[in-house]
């Protein structure tokens, strides 16, 4: 039973308030597992992305882009132009949505989504905008202060866990719009992640998913 099914039960009287408390407590241990196994597929594929730093670097060398976009596009149009960094974000991506797959019918979309993109925001995103500097990802893309470098790394995590969970049938493109904006989402897990959103756009983020998306199959 997801967290608002739940609610929307005991508002109606059809539980009481101890079982409640225990869906609740049922739904953030589901929700524990599910960052735990995205983070372990994470560190997967961004060790296999250090470890082909030479190659996808001067890949990105190469790659031409106008820089007269959003953080979002610039980043995703450079990710597309370099293959051996989309295959390695592809097949990151692919076991991600294998665990998202997984789970589907576990927790909440919304809740999935913003809760382990907080968990990640933790781990790996000054691993992510570490990567981002050394590669020249950030400086093909015409990121200049640490402010836009940030920012990049949340894009790409969010991206990323956006393709993975749309490409699983875990959350539509919708859902995730939704999440970002904290409808559908329980209270406690917006809040935890309502920090390390402010400042990115929703459209930002979608537009991401919807570019790679297409890539990744």
């Amino acid at each position: 039973m997801n967290r608002e099914f739940a609610r929307m039960q005991k508002l109606a009287g059809l539980i009481t308030e101890s079982q409640y408390i225990r869906e609740e407590e049922s739904d953030e241990k589901e929700l524990d597992q599910l960052d735990t196994d995205i983070a372990s597929a994470f560190a997967s594929g961004l060790s296999a992305l250090q470890g082909q730093t030479d190659v996808v670097t001067e890949e990105i060398n190469e790659v031409e882009v106008e820089l007269n976009e959003a953080i979002a596009s610039l980043l995703i149009s450079v990710l597309l132009s370099a293959p051996k960094l989309l295959e390695i974000i592809g097949g990151l991506i692919k076991k991600v949505a294998s665990i998202f797959a997984k789970d589907k019918d576990k927790v909440s979309a919304g809740d999935g989504f913003i809760h382990a993109g907080h968990y990640l925001e933790g781990k790996y995103l000054k691993l992510l905008k570490t990567i981002i500097k050394v590669t020249g990802m950030g400086k093909k893309a015409g990121l200049k202060s640490e402010e836009d470098y940030d920012k990049a790394a949340k894009i790409l995590l969010y991206t990323i866990l956006g393709v993975a969970a749309v490409t699983a049938g875990f959350a539509s493109v919708e859902a995730i719009k939704a999440a970002i904006a904290g409808k559908g989402v329980s209270a406690a897990v917006y809040g935890a992640a309502k920090g390390g959103l402010a400042g990115i756009k929703t459209e930002e983020i979608i537009d991401g998913v919807m570019k790679l998306a297409s890539k990744v199959k």
